[in-house]
């Protein structure tokens, strides 16, 4: 004679609900986890119209790429420092993903990672690759902008 067959029980209803609400509140904390890290990984305002470079004010471009873990380093560096030199100086990003970046490093022969100092004028006086420490960061503007 075959063995009875065994079905499982049905879920009770109170903890199907329960996973559906457990889903409905995960769900949207994983969205706006993922949309804060896309948003931590862009270099927060920085300009991007390189074109302004020259007009009156001294300006560093750093390069950026977002999936090079110097380039995230680099921009970090100054995003420590910048607050300090933003009356003098203009930050831009040149985003390597994009044809106004791609354009910028061909031009100025620069990897991601780097970061190029202008002057007030647009003459381009010094450039710097790779992470760098806070005090060569400050070091590399007084020397370039006599701050």
């Amino acid at each position: 004679m075959p063995a009875p067959r065994m079905t499982p029980a049905p879920l009770h209803p109170q903890l199907q609900t329960g996973a559906l609400k457990h889903n409905l509140i995960a769900i949207p904390l994983i969205a706006l986890a993922l949309v804060a890290m896309v948003w931590m990984a862009f270099p927060p305002s920085y300009k991007t119209d390189l074109s302004q470079i020259g007009n009156g004010k001294a300006a560093i471009v750093v390069t950026f790429d977002k999936e090079n873990v110097a380039s995230m380093d680099l921009m970090e560096g100054f995003n420590q420092i910048r607050s300090n030199y933003e009356e003098h100086i203009e930050f831009y990003v040149a985003d390597i993903d994009s044809p106004q970046g791609q354009h910028f490093t061909a031009r100025h022969r620069v990897p991601s990672a780097a970061a190029v100092y202008f002057s007030a004028d647009g003459e381009k006086l010094h450039s710097i690759y790779g992470p760098q420490e806070r005090a060569e960061l400050i070091n590399a503007i007084h020397q370039s902008f006599g701050l």
